[in-house]
């Protein structure tokens, strides 16, 4: 608006503003095509979920010769990994101070137990200790206990093994 152009020549030129605009009405049509869409997104992404969940992966944890054992992922658990740790130290399991807990599908526990199958709380610990015997006054001792909790916060097999400080499968310092 240049200034000799009064407010009164402008008004007439613009129509004022219409004020809220309603929209048009949707369809019975539109509302079933979007919950379709919906409905198969749903679908496609939970079964995606679903066969990414069922794939079978091998154990992280080094176990003791003879377990045969998987990961137990898509098992609904009874009880928490806390409360597994928690009823091992309860029952005076071999807990060390930092356990690596995995729920697990226990085929064979070897010599230890060769009948016990299952899914449980797999507790594994590695303890350093003196040995009994210190010829040069600073040898040390690995000892690595394997707790098995079943679902119901009962310890089922706990042992112990003795494994020498240049065993590979220890977990770094």
């Amino acid at each position: 608006m240049s200034q000799n152009e009064s407010p009164t020549t402008q008004s007439a030129a613009t129509p004022p503003p219409a004020g809220v605009e309603i929209a048009t009405p949707v369809s019975r049509g539109q509302i079933v095509r979007v919950a379709l869409l919906l409905t198969t997104a749903f679908i496609v992404g939970a079964l995606l979920l679903r066969a990414q969940a069922d794939r079978i992966r091998p154990l992280d944890l080094p176990l003791p010769a003879g377990w045969v054992a998987v990961t137990a992922d898509t098992v609904l658990a009874g009880i928490s990994p806390q409360s597994a740790v928690r009823a091992a130290r309860s029952a005076d399991a071999p807990i060390g101070a930092t356990p690596r807990v995995r729920l697990i599908t226990l085929t064979s526990a070897g010599a230890d137990a060769a009948a016990l199958s299952g899914v449980y709380w797999l507790i594994v610990t590695d303890d350093v200790r003196p040995t009994m015997e210190i010829p040069a006054g600073d040898s040390l001792d690995v000892i690595r206990a394997y707790v098995l909790v079943d679902q119901g916060g009962a310890v089922v097999l706990a042992v112990e093994r003795g494994f020498s400080s240049a065993d590979p499968t220890l977990p770094p310092d």
